[in-house]
Protein backbone atom coordinates (compact mmCIF):
# COMPACT_ATOMS: atom_id res chain seq x y z
CA UNK A 1 0.00 0.00 0.00
CA UNK A 2 1.69 3.33 -1.10
CA UNK A 3 2.67 6.10 1.85
CA UNK A 4 0.90 9.25 1.58
CA UNK A 5 3.48 12.71 1.60
CA UNK A 6 0.82 13.91 4.44
CA UNK A 7 2.11 14.31 8.20
CA UNK A 8 -0.29 13.31 11.18
CA UNK A 9 -0.68 16.62 11.95
CA UNK A 10 -1.88 17.95 8.36
CA UNK A 11 -3.66 15.37 8.41
CA UNK A 12 -5.23 16.07 11.26
CA UNK A 13 -6.42 19.87 9.85
CA UNK A 14 -7.28 18.21 6.98
CA UNK A 15 -10.05 15.47 9.48
CA UNK A 16 -10.93 18.90 11.06
CA UNK A 17 -11.78 20.48 8.42
CA UNK A 18 -13.98 17.43 6.80
CA UNK A 19 -15.55 17.75 10.43
CA UNK A 20 -16.38 20.90 10.29
CA UNK A 21 -18.13 20.47 6.97
CA UNK A 22 -21.45 18.70 8.63
CA UNK A 23 -21.13 21.73 11.00
CA UNK A 24 -21.39 24.42 8.04
CA UNK A 25 -23.79 21.97 6.62
CA UNK A 26 -26.09 21.41 9.64
CA UNK A 27 -26.09 25.39 10.23
CA UNK A 28 -27.60 25.78 6.68
CA UNK A 29 -30.02 22.93 7.59
CA UNK A 30 -30.82 24.61 10.82
CA UNK A 31 -30.88 28.04 8.65
CA UNK A 32 -33.81 26.86 6.59
CA UNK A 33 -35.72 24.74 9.48
CA UNK A 34 -35.85 27.80 11.11
CA UNK A 35 -36.93 29.83 8.01
CA UNK A 36 -39.43 27.52 7.90
CA UNK A 37 -40.50 27.15 11.02
CA UNK A 38 -40.31 31.10 11.67
CA UNK A 39 -43.05 30.87 8.68
CA UNK A 40 -45.33 28.31 9.84
CA UNK A 41 -45.27 30.44 13.56
CA UNK A 42 -46.14 33.53 11.55
CA UNK A 43 -49.24 31.40 9.97
CA UNK A 44 -50.00 30.57 12.91
CA UNK A 45 -49.79 33.85 14.07
CA UNK A 46 -51.85 35.47 11.48
CA UNK A 47 -54.18 32.60 10.85
CA UNK A 48 -55.51 32.90 14.54
CA UNK A 49 -56.48 36.62 13.78
CA UNK A 50 -57.99 35.70 10.68
CA UNK A 51 -59.87 32.52 12.44
CA UNK A 52 -61.31 35.03 14.96
CA UNK A 53 -62.13 38.19 12.62
CA UNK A 54 -63.36 35.28 10.43
CA UNK A 55 -65.87 33.79 12.86
CA UNK A 56 -66.68 37.23 13.95
CA UNK A 57 -67.89 38.84 10.49
CA UNK A 58 -69.90 34.73 9.91
CA UNK A 59 -71.59 35.79 13.41
CA UNK A 60 -72.42 39.59 12.62
CA UNK A 61 -74.12 38.01 8.90
CA UNK A 62 -75.65 35.14 10.59
CA UNK A 63 -77.05 37.49 12.97
CA UNK A 64 -78.15 40.11 10.43
CA UNK A 65 -79.67 36.90 8.53
CA UNK A 66 -81.36 36.09 11.37
CA UNK A 67 -82.68 39.16 12.33
CA UNK A 68 -83.92 40.15 8.90
CA UNK A 69 -86.19 36.20 8.55
CA UNK A 70 -87.59 37.14 12.04
CA UNK A 71 -88.99 40.46 10.52
CA UNK A 72 -90.19 38.46 7.55
CA UNK A 73 -91.72 36.47 9.65
CA UNK A 74 -93.13 38.93 12.08
CA UNK A 75 -97.10 38.39 12.03
CA UNK A 76 -98.01 42.21 11.86
CA UNK A 77 -95.33 43.02 8.79
CA UNK A 78 -97.24 39.91 7.07
CA UNK A 79 -100.98 40.86 7.76
CA UNK A 80 -100.28 44.90 6.86
CA UNK A 81 -98.22 43.33 3.89
CA UNK A 82 -101.59 41.69 2.72
CA UNK A 83 -104.07 44.45 3.26
CA UNK A 84 -101.82 46.82 2.05
CA UNK A 85 -102.13 44.93 -1.58
CA UNK A 86 -105.95 45.57 -1.18
CA UNK A 87 -106.18 49.06 1.01
CA UNK A 88 -103.32 51.77 -0.18
CA UNK A 89 -104.72 52.74 3.81
CA UNK A 90 -102.83 50.50 5.05
CA UNK A 91 -99.68 51.46 3.41
CA UNK A 92 -99.17 54.56 5.93
CA UNK A 93 -99.83 52.07 8.56
CA UNK A 94 -96.85 49.42 7.58
CA UNK A 95 -94.57 52.52 6.78
CA UNK A 96 -95.08 53.56 10.35
CA UNK A 97 -95.04 50.04 12.04
CA UNK A 98 -91.34 49.17 10.61
CA UNK A 99 -89.95 52.91 11.02
CA UNK A 100 -91.06 52.64 15.05
CA UNK A 101 -89.46 48.93 15.18
CA UNK A 102 -86.67 48.96 12.65
CA UNK A 103 -83.97 51.27 11.57
CA UNK A 104 -82.19 50.23 7.99
CA UNK A 105 -85.25 48.33 7.16
CA UNK A 106 -87.78 48.59 4.21
CA UNK A 107 -90.31 46.48 3.17
CA UNK A 108 -90.51 45.85 -0.96
CA UNK A 109 -92.90 44.41 -3.54
CA UNK A 110 -92.10 41.91 -5.63
CA UNK A 111 -91.33 44.21 -8.50
CA UNK A 112 -88.64 46.45 -6.61
CA UNK A 113 -90.83 49.45 -5.62
CA UNK A 114 -90.35 50.37 -1.86
CA UNK A 115 -93.36 49.90 -0.04
CA UNK A 116 -92.64 51.05 3.21
CA UNK A 117 -91.46 53.14 5.01
CA UNK A 118 -91.12 56.36 2.46
CA UNK A 119 -87.08 56.30 1.53
CA UNK A 120 -86.42 59.40 0.35
CA UNK A 121 -83.12 59.68 -1.42
CA UNK A 122 -82.98 55.84 -1.12
CA UNK A 123 -82.65 54.53 -4.81
CA UNK A 124 -80.38 51.47 -4.64
CA UNK A 125 -82.56 49.14 -3.26
CA UNK A 126 -84.69 47.84 -6.69
CA UNK A 127 -81.25 47.33 -8.75
CA UNK A 128 -79.96 44.30 -6.23
CA UNK A 129 -83.58 43.10 -5.82
CA UNK A 130 -84.08 42.48 -9.49
CA UNK A 131 -81.31 40.53 -9.68
CA UNK A 132 -81.28 38.19 -6.98
CA UNK A 133 -82.35 35.10 -8.39
CA UNK A 134 -82.30 32.75 -5.39
CA UNK A 135 -83.84 35.33 -3.27
CA UNK A 136 -87.17 32.94 -3.16
CA UNK A 137 -85.85 30.21 -1.48
CA UNK A 138 -84.58 32.07 1.91
CA UNK A 139 -82.52 34.88 2.71
CA UNK A 140 -79.93 37.11 0.68
CA UNK A 141 -76.81 39.23 1.97
CA UNK A 142 -75.15 40.65 -1.38
CA UNK A 143 -72.86 44.21 -0.97
CA UNK A 144 -73.44 47.40 -3.56
CA UNK A 145 -71.95 50.84 -3.17
CA UNK A 146 -73.64 54.36 -2.71
CA UNK A 147 -72.91 57.15 -5.20
CA UNK A 148 -70.57 58.11 -3.15
CA UNK A 149 -68.43 54.93 -2.96
CA UNK A 150 -69.53 53.75 0.56
CA UNK A 151 -69.76 49.75 0.97
CA UNK A 152 -73.35 48.82 1.73
CA UNK A 153 -75.03 45.40 2.78
CA UNK A 154 -77.96 44.16 2.26
CA UNK A 155 -79.98 41.31 3.72
CA UNK A 156 -83.16 40.36 2.13
CA UNK A 157 -85.59 37.95 2.60
CA UNK A 158 -89.32 36.91 1.09
CA UNK A 159 -92.55 37.28 2.76
CA UNK A 160 -95.24 35.01 2.53
CA UNK A 161 -98.49 35.17 3.16
CA UNK A 162 -99.74 31.27 4.70
CA UNK A 163 -98.46 28.70 2.09
CA UNK A 164 -98.06 30.57 -0.57
CA UNK A 165 -95.17 29.59 -3.10
CA UNK A 166 -95.02 33.18 -4.53
CA UNK A 167 -93.56 36.05 -1.69
CA UNK A 168 -95.95 38.64 -2.16
CA UNK A 169 -92.89 41.18 -0.85
CA UNK A 170 -89.09 41.38 0.58
CA UNK A 171 -87.73 42.22 3.92
CA UNK A 172 -84.82 44.72 2.73
CA UNK A 173 -82.11 45.52 5.79
CA UNK A 174 -79.90 47.81 4.56
CA UNK A 175 -76.51 48.57 6.49
CA UNK A 176 -73.41 50.82 5.60
CA UNK A 177 -71.00 48.07 6.42
CA UNK A 178 -68.03 50.33 7.99
CA UNK A 179 -70.60 50.73 10.48
CA UNK A 180 -71.28 47.05 11.69
CA UNK A 181 -67.30 47.11 13.34
CA UNK A 182 -66.17 43.88 11.66
CA UNK A 183 -62.73 45.14 10.72
CA UNK A 184 -60.76 46.24 13.73
CA UNK A 185 -59.31 50.07 13.26
CA UNK A 186 -55.92 49.24 14.97
CA UNK A 187 -53.07 46.42 14.33
CA UNK A 188 -52.09 46.14 17.87
CA UNK A 189 -53.72 42.58 17.80
CA UNK A 190 -50.52 41.58 16.10
CA UNK A 191 -47.00 41.81 16.83
CA UNK A 192 -46.00 42.34 13.34
CA UNK A 193 -45.56 46.38 12.75
CA UNK A 194 -46.67 45.57 8.37
CA UNK A 195 -49.88 43.41 9.72
CA UNK A 196 -52.76 44.43 7.18
CA UNK A 197 -56.96 43.34 7.25
CA UNK A 198 -59.16 43.51 4.28
CA UNK A 199 -62.36 42.23 3.86
CA UNK A 200 -62.89 42.03 -0.04
CA UNK A 201 -66.10 41.76 -2.37
CA UNK A 202 -66.44 39.31 -5.33
CA UNK A 203 -65.26 42.25 -7.47
CA UNK A 204 -61.91 42.91 -5.65
CA UNK A 205 -63.01 46.04 -4.31
CA UNK A 206 -62.31 46.63 -0.18
CA UNK A 207 -65.34 46.73 1.72
CA UNK A 208 -62.86 47.33 5.20
CA UNK A 209 -59.69 47.70 6.15
CA UNK A 210 -57.28 48.86 8.51
CA UNK A 211 -55.47 50.76 6.19
CA UNK A 212 -56.20 52.80 2.91
CA UNK A 213 -55.92 50.76 -0.39
CA UNK A 214 -55.92 52.18 -4.12
CA UNK A 215 -57.23 50.12 -6.48
CA UNK A 216 -58.31 46.97 -4.17
CA UNK A 217 -56.93 43.78 -4.40
CA UNK A 218 -58.38 42.57 -7.61
CA UNK A 219 -56.29 39.36 -9.16
CA UNK A 220 -54.28 39.11 -5.53
CA UNK A 221 -53.94 35.08 -4.90
CA UNK A 222 -55.33 35.17 -1.73
CA UNK A 223 -59.02 37.08 -3.24
CA UNK A 224 -58.55 35.22 -6.54
CA UNK A 225 -58.45 31.51 -4.86
CA UNK A 226 -61.75 32.54 -2.69
CA UNK A 227 -64.04 34.48 -5.05
CA UNK A 228 -62.78 32.74 -8.19
CA UNK A 229 -62.58 28.95 -6.57
CA UNK A 230 -64.60 29.27 -3.19
CA UNK A 231 -61.32 27.78 -1.19
CA UNK A 232 -58.99 29.61 1.42
CA UNK A 233 -55.08 30.36 0.70
CA UNK A 234 -52.20 30.28 2.74
CA UNK A 235 -48.58 31.32 1.20
CA UNK A 236 -46.45 33.88 -0.06
CA UNK A 237 -47.26 36.38 -3.07
CA UNK A 238 -45.72 39.19 -4.71
CA UNK A 239 -48.18 42.94 -5.11
CA UNK A 240 -48.52 45.18 -7.38
CA UNK A 241 -45.48 47.79 -5.69
CA UNK A 242 -43.54 44.54 -5.81
CA UNK A 243 -43.36 43.58 -2.05
CA UNK A 244 -43.28 39.93 -1.23
CA UNK A 245 -45.85 39.57 0.96
CA UNK A 246 -47.06 36.29 3.09
CA UNK A 247 -50.47 36.03 3.07
CA UNK A 248 -54.05 34.01 4.22
CA UNK A 249 -57.46 34.21 3.08
CA UNK A 250 -61.03 32.50 4.12
CA UNK A 251 -63.77 32.94 2.38
CA UNK A 252 -67.30 34.20 3.93
CA UNK A 253 -70.29 32.83 1.42
CA UNK A 254 -72.94 34.46 1.67
CA UNK A 255 -71.95 36.51 0.91
CA UNK A 256 -69.44 36.16 -1.22
CA UNK A 257 -66.57 37.93 0.05
CA UNK A 258 -62.33 37.43 0.95
CA UNK A 259 -61.47 37.97 4.04
CA UNK A 260 -57.32 38.98 3.95
CA UNK A 261 -54.56 38.87 6.66
CA UNK A 262 -51.10 39.73 5.33
CA UNK A 263 -47.91 40.53 6.79
CA UNK A 264 -44.80 41.87 4.83
CA UNK A 265 -41.44 39.17 4.30
CA UNK A 266 -39.65 42.06 5.29
CA UNK A 267 -41.27 42.36 8.41
CA UNK A 268 -41.14 38.18 8.55
CA UNK A 269 -37.65 37.64 8.39
CA UNK A 270 -36.20 40.75 10.45
CA UNK A 271 -35.54 38.51 13.75
CA UNK A 272 -34.42 35.30 11.69
CA UNK A 273 -31.61 37.47 10.11
CA UNK A 274 -30.31 39.14 13.39
CA UNK A 275 -30.23 35.04 14.78
CA UNK A 276 -28.08 34.56 11.22
CA UNK A 277 -25.81 37.40 11.56
CA UNK A 278 -25.26 36.29 15.69
CA UNK A 279 -24.83 32.44 14.51
CA UNK A 280 -22.02 33.25 11.51
CA UNK A 281 -19.99 35.29 14.11
CA UNK A 282 -20.49 32.92 16.81
CA UNK A 283 -19.31 30.15 14.17
CA UNK A 284 -16.29 31.55 13.39
CA UNK A 285 -14.79 31.88 16.86
CA UNK A 286 -15.81 28.59 17.76
CA UNK A 287 -14.22 27.28 14.13
CA UNK A 288 -11.00 29.47 15.04
CA UNK A 289 -11.02 28.14 18.69
CA UNK A 290 -11.24 24.31 17.72
CA UNK A 291 -7.93 24.76 15.49
CA UNK A 292 -5.88 26.03 17.77
CA UNK A 293 -7.13 23.10 20.68
CA UNK A 294 -6.71 20.51 18.01
CA UNK A 295 -3.19 21.45 17.13
CA UNK A 296 -2.45 21.24 20.51
CA UNK A 297 -3.80 18.01 21.37
CA UNK A 298 -3.13 16.24 18.13
CA UNK A 299 0.26 15.27 18.62
CA UNK A 300 -0.33 13.35 22.03
CA UNK A 301 -4.01 12.33 21.01
CA UNK A 302 -2.32 10.49 17.50
CA UNK A 303 -0.06 8.94 19.78
CA UNK A 304 -2.05 7.14 22.05
CA UNK A 305 -4.31 6.51 18.48
CA UNK A 306 -1.52 4.63 17.13
CA UNK A 307 -1.32 2.53 20.26
CA UNK A 308 -5.01 1.64 20.50
CA UNK A 309 -4.82 0.69 16.59
CA UNK A 310 -1.78 -1.77 17.05
CA UNK A 311 -3.61 -3.21 20.16
CA UNK A 312 -6.90 -3.24 18.07
CA UNK A 313 -4.59 -5.37 15.53
CA UNK A 314 -3.68 -8.20 18.24
CA UNK A 315 -7.40 -8.65 19.23
CA UNK A 316 -8.42 -8.73 15.70
CA UNK A 317 -5.61 -12.04 15.21
CA UNK A 318 -6.97 -13.62 18.34
CA UNK A 319 -4.40 -12.05 20.89
CA UNK A 320 -6.68 -11.61 23.68
CA UNK A 321 -3.30 -11.36 26.36
CA UNK A 322 -2.18 -8.85 24.98
CA UNK A 323 -2.45 -5.63 27.91
CA UNK A 324 -2.09 -1.98 27.21
CA UNK A 325 -0.73 0.52 29.92
CA UNK A 326 -2.96 3.29 31.40
CA UNK A 327 -1.22 6.55 31.79
CA UNK A 328 -3.96 8.99 31.84
CA UNK A 329 -7.46 9.36 33.70
CA UNK A 330 -8.48 11.56 30.81
CA UNK A 331 -11.19 10.08 27.68
CA UNK A 332 -8.15 8.78 25.98
CA UNK A 333 -6.85 6.62 29.20
CA UNK A 334 -10.58 5.70 30.00
CA UNK A 335 -10.93 4.42 26.24
CA UNK A 336 -7.70 2.25 26.98
CA UNK A 337 -8.77 0.64 30.12
CA UNK A 338 -12.53 0.03 27.97
CA UNK A 339 -10.24 -1.90 25.23
CA UNK A 340 -8.43 -4.28 28.54
CA UNK A 341 -11.50 -5.11 29.48
CA UNK A 342 -13.27 -5.57 25.90
CA UNK A 343 -10.19 -8.12 25.62
CA UNK A 344 -10.85 -9.54 28.47
CA UNK A 345 -14.22 -9.88 28.29
CA UNK A 346 -13.76 -11.10 24.07
CA UNK A 347 -11.51 -13.83 25.59
CA UNK A 348 -14.35 -15.06 28.49
CA UNK A 349 -17.10 -14.62 25.84
CA UNK A 350 -14.82 -17.32 23.33
CA UNK A 351 -14.19 -19.42 25.92
CA UNK A 352 -17.99 -19.67 27.12
CA UNK A 353 -18.86 -19.87 23.23
CA UNK A 354 -16.14 -22.95 22.67
CA UNK A 355 -17.63 -24.61 26.04
CA UNK A 356 -21.57 -23.83 24.66
CA UNK A 357 -20.59 -25.58 21.01
CA UNK A 358 -19.19 -28.50 22.65
CA UNK A 359 -21.69 -29.00 25.51
CA UNK A 360 -24.35 -28.69 22.22
CA UNK A 361 -22.79 -31.35 20.56
CA UNK A 362 -22.72 -33.73 23.23
CA UNK A 363 -26.19 -32.99 23.94
CA UNK A 364 -27.27 -33.67 20.44
CA UNK A 365 -24.77 -36.37 19.75
CA UNK A 366 -26.72 -38.19 22.60
CA UNK A 367 -29.95 -37.55 21.77
CA UNK A 368 -31.88 -40.56 19.64
CA UNK A 369 -32.71 -38.78 16.92
CA UNK A 370 -31.48 -35.51 15.09
CA UNK A 371 -31.54 -31.65 15.19
CA UNK A 372 -32.02 -29.56 12.20
CA UNK A 373 -32.45 -25.91 11.17
CA UNK A 374 -33.84 -26.15 7.16
CA UNK A 375 -36.04 -24.40 4.56
CA UNK A 376 -39.18 -25.04 3.72
CA UNK A 377 -38.74 -25.60 -0.05
CA UNK A 378 -39.11 -29.16 -1.12
CA UNK A 379 -35.94 -30.32 -0.99
CA UNK A 380 -36.07 -29.04 2.83
CA UNK A 381 -32.60 -27.76 2.32
CA UNK A 382 -30.57 -28.08 5.47
CA UNK A 383 -28.46 -25.49 7.17
CA UNK A 384 -27.71 -27.53 10.24
CA UNK A 385 -28.23 -31.18 11.26
CA UNK A 386 -27.01 -32.97 14.46
CA UNK A 387 -24.93 -36.25 13.99
CA UNK A 388 -28.35 -38.14 14.76
CA UNK A 389 -28.61 -38.47 11.32
CA UNK A 390 -26.67 -41.39 10.66
CA UNK A 391 -27.98 -43.34 13.01
CA UNK A 392 -31.14 -42.54 12.01
CA UNK A 393 -31.18 -42.29 8.38
CA UNK A 394 -27.19 -43.59 7.46
CA UNK A 395 -26.03 -40.68 5.86
CA UNK A 396 -23.95 -37.86 7.42
CA UNK A 397 -24.36 -34.41 8.32
CA UNK A 398 -21.42 -33.60 5.66
CA UNK A 399 -23.65 -35.43 2.98
CA UNK A 400 -26.81 -33.24 4.05
CA UNK A 401 -25.03 -29.96 4.06
CA UNK A 402 -23.32 -30.16 1.05
CA UNK A 403 -26.25 -30.84 -0.87
CA UNK A 404 -25.26 -34.35 -2.07
CA UNK A 405 -28.15 -36.09 -0.03
CA UNK A 406 -32.07 -34.10 -0.49
CA UNK A 407 -33.66 -34.72 3.01
CA UNK A 408 -37.38 -33.71 1.23
CA UNK A 409 -37.17 -35.30 -2.13
CA UNK A 410 -34.14 -38.69 -1.18
CA UNK A 411 -34.93 -39.41 2.83
CA UNK A 412 -39.32 -39.14 2.67
CA UNK A 413 -40.75 -41.90 1.49
CA UNK A 414 -42.38 -40.88 -1.83
CA UNK A 415 -46.11 -41.77 -0.69
CA UNK A 416 -45.32 -39.46 2.34
CA UNK A 417 -43.57 -36.52 0.57
CA UNK A 418 -46.81 -34.35 -0.70
CA UNK A 419 -48.54 -35.44 2.92
CA UNK A 420 -45.33 -33.79 5.20
CA UNK A 421 -44.73 -30.64 2.23
CA UNK A 422 -48.53 -29.74 2.81
CA UNK A 423 -49.11 -30.25 6.75
CA UNK A 424 -45.83 -28.17 7.55
CA UNK A 425 -47.07 -25.80 4.98
CA UNK A 426 -50.30 -25.47 6.79
CA UNK A 427 -48.52 -25.07 10.19
CA UNK A 428 -46.36 -21.88 8.70
CA UNK A 429 -49.45 -20.07 7.26
CA UNK A 430 -51.13 -21.06 11.02
CA UNK A 431 -48.14 -19.50 12.38
CA UNK A 432 -48.22 -22.66 14.90
CA UNK A 433 -45.68 -25.41 15.28
CA UNK A 434 -46.48 -28.81 13.92
CA UNK A 435 -45.93 -32.21 14.52
CA UNK A 436 -46.51 -35.10 12.07
CA UNK A 437 -45.20 -39.00 11.72
CA UNK A 438 -44.19 -40.48 8.30
CA UNK A 439 -42.35 -43.03 7.02
CA UNK A 440 -38.49 -42.40 5.59
CA UNK A 441 -35.72 -44.82 3.58
CA UNK A 442 -32.47 -45.29 4.81
CA UNK A 443 -29.45 -45.54 3.19
CA UNK A 444 -29.37 -49.52 3.23
CA UNK A 445 -33.41 -49.27 1.66
CA UNK A 446 -34.82 -49.84 5.16
CA UNK A 447 -38.55 -48.36 5.48
CA UNK A 448 -38.92 -46.42 9.07
CA UNK A 449 -41.37 -44.30 10.75
CA UNK A 450 -40.39 -41.20 12.16
CA UNK A 451 -41.75 -38.65 14.51
CA UNK A 452 -40.92 -34.78 13.49
CA UNK A 453 -41.55 -31.59 15.80
CA UNK A 454 -40.92 -28.08 14.69
CA UNK A 455 -41.69 -24.20 13.61
CA UNK A 456 -40.71 -21.24 11.45
CA UNK A 457 -38.56 -19.01 13.34
CA UNK A 458 -37.80 -17.23 10.47
CA UNK A 459 -37.36 -15.97 6.93
CA UNK A 460 -35.31 -15.68 4.14
CA UNK A 461 -36.29 -14.12 0.07
CA UNK A 462 -39.60 -15.68 1.33
CA UNK A 463 -38.59 -19.11 1.87
CA UNK A 464 -39.44 -20.07 5.89
CA UNK A 465 -36.68 -21.33 7.85
CA UNK A 466 -37.81 -24.20 10.03
CA UNK A 467 -36.63 -25.73 13.15
CA UNK A 468 -36.95 -28.87 15.02
CA UNK A 469 -36.11 -32.64 15.57
CA UNK A 470 -36.73 -35.78 13.93
CA UNK A 471 -36.94 -39.09 16.25
CA UNK A 472 -37.15 -42.78 15.47
CA UNK A 473 -40.59 -44.15 16.09
CA UNK A 474 -40.61 -47.39 14.02
CA UNK A 475 -40.62 -49.62 16.96
CA UNK A 476 -43.40 -47.67 18.77
CA UNK A 477 -45.39 -48.19 15.70
CA UNK A 478 -45.30 -52.12 15.55
CA UNK A 479 -46.16 -51.52 19.16
CA UNK A 480 -49.46 -49.75 18.06
CA UNK A 481 -50.30 -51.70 15.36
CA UNK A 482 -49.69 -55.21 17.65
CA UNK A 483 -52.06 -53.48 20.21
CA UNK A 484 -54.64 -52.56 16.83
CA UNK A 485 -54.56 -56.24 16.55
CA UNK A 486 -55.28 -57.39 20.22
CA UNK A 487 -57.74 -54.97 19.88
CA UNK A 488 -59.26 -56.21 16.95
CA UNK A 489 -59.21 -59.91 18.25
CA UNK A 490 -60.66 -59.12 21.66
CA UNK A 491 -63.23 -57.21 19.92
CA UNK A 492 -64.22 -60.51 17.98
CA UNK A 493 -63.57 -63.06 20.08
CA UNK A 494 -66.69 -65.52 20.72
CA UNK A 495 -66.13 -65.23 24.23
CA UNK A 496 -67.12 -62.73 27.13
CA UNK A 497 -64.00 -59.92 27.77
CA UNK A 498 -64.22 -57.54 30.08
CA UNK A 499 -61.45 -55.33 31.82
CA UNK A 500 -61.68 -53.54 35.03
CA UNK A 501 -59.74 -50.93 37.06
CA UNK A 502 -57.72 -51.93 40.32
CA UNK A 503 -60.80 -51.57 41.94
CA UNK A 504 -62.93 -53.35 40.40
CA UNK A 505 -65.15 -51.08 38.17
CA UNK A 506 -65.59 -52.29 35.04
CA UNK A 507 -63.85 -50.18 31.47
CA UNK A 508 -64.87 -52.44 28.73
CA UNK A 509 -66.66 -55.11 27.88
CA UNK A 510 -66.72 -56.90 24.00
CA UNK A 511 -69.97 -57.82 21.92
CA UNK A 512 -70.02 -60.82 23.28
CA UNK A 513 -70.44 -59.84 26.48
CA UNK A 514 -73.09 -57.72 25.41
CA UNK A 515 -75.09 -60.00 23.15
CA UNK A 516 -74.73 -63.02 25.94
CA UNK A 517 -75.11 -61.03 29.09
CA UNK A 518 -77.98 -58.54 27.67
CA UNK A 519 -76.32 -55.52 29.24
CA UNK A 520 -75.00 -52.72 27.20
CA UNK A 521 -71.72 -51.43 27.24
CA UNK A 522 -73.34 -47.70 28.44
CA UNK A 523 -75.14 -49.72 31.52
CA UNK A 524 -71.85 -51.74 32.86
CA UNK A 525 -69.01 -48.96 32.76
CA UNK A 526 -67.79 -47.99 36.13
CA UNK A 527 -69.61 -50.89 37.78
CA UNK A 528 -68.41 -54.10 38.97
CA UNK A 529 -69.16 -57.67 37.96
CA UNK A 530 -71.22 -58.25 40.82
CA UNK A 531 -74.41 -56.95 38.45
CA UNK A 532 -73.94 -60.49 36.64
CA UNK A 533 -73.57 -61.93 40.35
CA UNK A 534 -75.88 -65.18 40.51
CA UNK A 535 -76.50 -65.25 44.12
CA UNK A 536 -75.34 -68.64 44.64
CA UNK A 537 -71.39 -68.46 44.24
CA UNK A 538 -70.03 -68.39 48.12
CA UNK A 539 -68.12 -65.42 49.35
CA UNK A 540 -64.76 -68.00 50.08
CA UNK A 541 -64.76 -68.54 45.93
CA UNK A 542 -64.66 -64.43 45.41
CA UNK A 543 -62.38 -64.03 48.23
CA UNK A 544 -59.90 -66.55 46.39
CA UNK A 545 -60.33 -64.96 43.15
CA UNK A 546 -59.01 -61.46 44.58
CA UNK A 547 -56.09 -63.01 46.39
CA UNK A 548 -55.01 -64.37 43.59
CA UNK A 549 -55.04 -61.76 41.10
CA UNK A 550 -53.09 -59.26 44.17
CA UNK A 551 -50.55 -61.76 44.12
CA UNK A 552 -49.22 -61.18 40.66
CA UNK A 553 -50.88 -64.98 39.49
CA UNK A 554 -53.75 -65.90 36.74
CA UNK A 555 -57.41 -67.62 38.57
CA UNK A 556 -59.29 -70.01 37.07
CA UNK A 557 -62.48 -71.11 37.85
CA UNK A 558 -66.45 -71.97 36.94
CA UNK A 559 -69.09 -69.12 37.84
CA UNK A 560 -72.66 -69.20 37.68
CA UNK A 561 -74.11 -65.76 36.65
CA UNK A 562 -77.06 -64.26 35.85
CA UNK A 563 -78.03 -62.48 32.69
CA UNK A 564 -79.94 -59.28 33.09
CA UNK A 565 -83.27 -60.59 32.22
CA UNK A 566 -82.45 -63.07 34.82
CA UNK A 567 -81.65 -66.28 33.26
CA UNK A 568 -78.65 -67.44 34.32
CA UNK A 569 -75.39 -69.27 32.97
CA UNK A 570 -72.06 -70.93 33.65
CA UNK A 571 -69.21 -69.39 32.42
CA UNK A 572 -65.32 -70.87 32.75
CA UNK A 573 -63.66 -67.51 33.78
CA UNK A 574 -59.98 -66.62 33.25
CA UNK A 575 -58.53 -63.31 35.46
Amino acid sequence: MGKTGLSLLQKAIVALLVVQLPVLITFLVTYTSLKEHLLSLVLKDISIIRDVMDNQIKFVVKDIERHTQEIAHEPTITELLRKATKDRSVVERLSQYVADHWKGVYIVAPDGRIIAPAAEGVTDIAVPLNKVDALKNGTTIITRRTEEGKPLLYAMAPIRAGEEEQPTGFVVKRLYIDELGIIPITTAISQYESIKIYLVDRAGNLIASTVELKGGLKGAPPVEECIRYGRSYEGRYRSASGREIFATSSCIIPPVWAFVVEVDMADVWRPINMIKKAVVLTAMVVGLIMVVLFVMFSRTVMRNLRRLVTFADNISRGNYDVTLPVETSDEIGQLTERFNMMAREIKQRTQEITESRRTLSTLLSNLPGMAYRALSDRERTLEFISNGSIELTGYTPQEFLSGKVRYGTDIIHPDDREQVYREINDAIEGLRPYKLSYRIITRDGTERWVWEQGRMVGSRDDVAILEGFIADMTEQKRAELELKKLSSAIEESINIVFITDTEGRIEYVNPTFERVTGYTKQEVIGKTPRILSSGETSPYKYRELWLTIKSGKTWRGIFKNRKKNGEYYWANGLV
